[in-house]
């Protein structure tokens, strides 16, 4: 994790509360506090030489941009749909970690989604932007 104090070269804005950011325990605390706040199970389908298979559950957040699909605007030759943010756990000591790729797909609420891009770099969590598809 980037040490924020570095960057801030012990200057005196650095206090004891730039530990607390720092801390793992403390980050893995939130990031499990915000995720099971609303967390809910999903299945993910990958597909895997031309078939999909279906992973077991896994426990994430998900924050969806729209309710209903915008149909007013075409994207690339087909109406714009909602979008949805996917937190998923990541090194966290008592939680797998979300097993997650770009192309998989899964459903939520009624609504099937696929995954469009993940997010590789955030330390301690699993992020993912999803758009719906049907």
């Amino acid at each position: 994790m980037p040490k924020i104090q570095h960057w801030m070269q012990g200057a005196d804005r650095s206090h004891d509360w730039m530990s607390n950011i720092e801390d793992d325990n403390r980050s893995q605390t939130a990031y499990y506090q915000i995720i099971m706040a609303q967390g809910t199970q999903i299945s993910i389908q990958r597909s895997v030489n031309g078939s999909y298979t279906t992973l077991a559950p896994q426990v994430v957040r998900i924050e969806t941009t729209r309710i209903q699909p915008d149909k007013d605007i075409m994207v690339g030759g087909r109406e714009s749909n909602a979008n949805a943010l996917i937190f998923g756990f990541k090194d966290h000591p008592q939680m797998p970690d979300f097993d997650v790729k770009q192309g998989d797909l899964f459903v939520h609420e009624f609504t099937k989604f696929e995954i469009r891009f993940v997010f590789p770099e955030t330390p301690g969590i699993t992020q993912a932007w999803a758009e719906q598809i049907q």
